[in-house]
């Protein structure tokens, strides 16, 4: 299983440092620094969706009943080390989905920051484009305060009732 993780790792930083290389995007001298920033992006972004799809798929595994929360994986003991990996209790359905809505928005909000540094990089700077990745990233912004953990930012109290929405966010989707 370990294999698999570092495998997946390996051919996701390889595939990120391949695309690049091989895309030609010219970069002025004072935005030389965004290439490693896009590929950094590309590394989050792959990591985000390969944490997605196991949290997804350890739920759903874990619904069908093909293991039980709290099972015990395996333990070592060896002279004054000792380690043991158990599994974590199962998602509310709902909770679940809030989990992938929050995850899928977040990396909305990755991709659309992604593009607009290409863009950057590629000297387009005020184009249609880069407006349409605004708005997108605006939408993504609000769905973001509505989707995101409650423990998460600042949450206000108006008159004895609670706004479940992510200030932070909703500042952030006015401010793009």
């Amino acid at each position: 299983m370990i294999l698999l993780f570092v495998a997946l790792f390996i051919v996701g930083v390889s595939a990120v440092f391949g695309l690049a290389n091989s895309t030609k995007l010219k970069a002025h001298k004072n935005f030389s620094y965004l290439r490693w920033v896009v590929g950094l992006l590309s590394i989050v972004i792959f990591l985000s969706l390969v944490a997605l799809l196991f949290n997804v798929s350890y739920n759903l595994l874990g619904y069908a009943g093909l293991f039980e929360p709290g099972q015990t994986l395996f333990s070592v003991h060896k002279f004054s080390f000792s380690s043991t990996l158990t599994l974590p209790p199962l998602e509310h359905p709902v909770t679940l989905a809030l989990d992938i809505l929050g995850d899928l928005t977040t990396l909305g909000i990755l991709f659309c920051l992604r593009a607009f540094m290409k863009n950057l990089l590629a000297d387009l700077i005020f184009t249609a484009k880069n407006v349409q990745l605004a708005r997108l990233a605006t939408y993504f912004l609000v769905l973001a305060s509505i989707s995101a953990d409650p423990g998460q930012g600042a949450q206000t109290s108006i008159a004895g009732s609670s706004i479940f929405f992510n200030l932070n966010y909703l500042l952030l989707a006015v401010l793009v």
